[in-house]
């Protein structure tokens, strides 16, 4: 299990025991986990347009043009935050049964012409068995709007490792204070987990405070922190 966010590095270690989960990986940004998220994912824009169109009359050539132009507006935003970025487009079309209240999401190719309209219908009768259990292929299908999505794609994330730099495990200690685990008042140290060295372990109770949160080892637990300055809790008797 994997603890993210302001409190969860706070009852993790319980709640995978509850679970019958053997470690929890809490990482060295668990608090800011969503802030981390949104600076390195990748820039996207997405550009939606109605165009009602029957497909035993569509226009292609409308529809085209359409997406086209919906496809410059995605890739102007994306290139400017993204300029180097290899540009990925994804295109949906919202289909339904002429007269239906709602729409499937089908996915629809870069260029639209008479082959690509019967393959759209044919993984509309397809979807829409799937998801309710039935098919009218004698009803017209129209298409009520289209959806593109524009994205800058990134390279993988790579975690950069960190080797020991011989810190002695008290400099890490901060105070220590009385905390209750199951009932019971016991003394609990308080560590500064940014001065906690790669490959030191600690045996609960314990507890360790940083910036953005605080992860509690409870009594029969234990964390260590890896290479890459995740902290790795377990259970002693696994």
């Amino acid at each position: 299990m994997i603890a993210f966010g302001g409190a969860a590095p706070l009852h993790a270690a319980r709640l995978a025991e509850k679970l019958g989960l053997s470690s929890v990986i809490v990482p060295s940004g668990a608090g800011v986990g969503s802030a981390v998220g949104f600076l390195r994912a990748p820039i996207s824009y997405e550009v939606v347009r109605s165009r009602y169109m029957r497909l035993d009359g569509f226009d292609a050539q409308g529809a085209n043009v359409l997406l086209d132009s919906m496809s410059r507006e995605a890739r102007a935003v994306v290139i400017s935050g993204a300029p180097d970025a290899e540009l990925i487009e994804t295109r949906l079309a919202y289909m339904r049964y002429a007269g239906q209240g709602y729409e499937l999401t089908i996915a629809c190719p870069a260029t639209l012409n008479v082959d690509s309209i019967q393959i759209l219908r044919a993984e509309f009768d397809k979807q829409h068995e799937k998801m309710f259990g039935h098919t009218a292929p004698d009803e017209a299908v129209e298409i009520i709007s289209y959806r593109l999505r524009g994205i800058g794609k990134v390279p993988p994330v790579s975690l950069r490792e960190y080797a020991p730099e011989g810190i002695s495990f008290e400099k890490a200690l901060r105070e220590t204070r009385t905390a209750r685990f199951d009932g019971k008042s016991l003394d609990c140290p308080v560590y500064q987990r940014e001065k906690i060295d790669v490959g030191i372990s600690v045996s609960g109770p314990a507890i360790i405070d940083q910036l953005d949160c605080t992860s509690v080892i409870p009594p029969g637990h234990r964390a260590r922190v890896d290479k890459f300055k995740n902290l790795i809790l377990t259970r002693e008797q696994d």
